[in-house]
Order: structure tokens, then sequence, then C-alpha cells
């Protein structure tokens, strides 16, 4: 089973970019993925997004 996360949306009702967002001292993507390891253990996980910073983040990992 693939997971494939989208991480385009701008965050216009909520004042910003929603996964940037700091929930319990993480980003809200790098806390979602914890919750995804959690659930299953995916074949591949595909990040589709227009954020740098969270693109670049899962350019960098060797482990996904």
């Amino acid at each position: 089973m693939d997971l494939v996360i989208l991480a385009a949306g701008e965050g216009k009702r909520f004042g910003g970019d929603k996964l940037l967002a700091d929930i319990k001292g993480v980003k809200l993507y790098q806390y979602m993925e914890n919750i995804y390891k959690k659930a299953y253990d995916f074949d591949n996980k595909i990040i589709v997004g227009k954020d740098t910073e969270i693109l670049d983040y899962y350019k960098k990992r060797t482990d996904l």
C-alpha cells in the first residue's frame, strides 16, 4: 500500500501554511508523519507540495 501526502494548500482560512504550524513542539507535517508510521508500514511514500521547507526535509530523509 502506498501513502500520498498532499502538502500543497495555501491555508488562506487558516492564516498561513497549516503544515508549518507548530503542534506539540514539531511542525504539523512531521507530527503527521509520526502518526502514519504507527498506522501502517507503507511501501511507498509520495509527498506532493510546493513549500520548499517541507520538500527539502523529505529530500534529505533516507529512511522513507
